[in-house]
């Protein structure tokens, strides 16, 4: 005779399954490749600091992107990360089923990084 607890393929409770999932996605990263996107979007927004220190300390850009080679140098590598980052999270959510909200809000960063950059572009 088939149980009802066959068709579920589980023996834990429905409620546990539930805290089980929140759990994974309001915990922090359980992958390598989670915590080192986590760990690279910080070392963006370390860098996007950076710059916006920079900006306020009187800091100003000219015609070209390196015209001030210290601002031009921070935001291509904040740039970078952050895409890295995002690369990685991506990765590490399709491979390895990571959905920690740390890693979720990594490729938010990636995207956001990309909606800018295609502005200054194509603007």
């Amino acid at each position: 005779m088939t149980t009802h607890k066959q068709y579920l393929g589980s023996t834990a409770p429905a409620s546990a399954q539930h805290e089980t999932f929140w759990h994974s996605v309001f915990g922090l990263p359980r992958t390598s490749t989670g915590w080192t996107a986590v760990v690279v979007a910080l070392a963006a927004i370390v860098l996007y600091a950076l710059f916006w220190a920079l900006v306020a300390s009187g800091q100003r850009g000219g015609e070209t992107l390196f015209s001030n080679p210290l601002l031009g140098t921070t935001i291509v590598l904040a740039d970078t990360a952050s895409l890295i980052a995002g690369a990685t999270a991506l990765r590490a959510m399709a491979r390895d089923g990571e959905r920690a909200l740390p890693v979720i809000l990594t490729v938010a960063l990636a995207i956001a990084t990309l909606v800018f950059l295609a502005g200054a572009i194509f603007a």
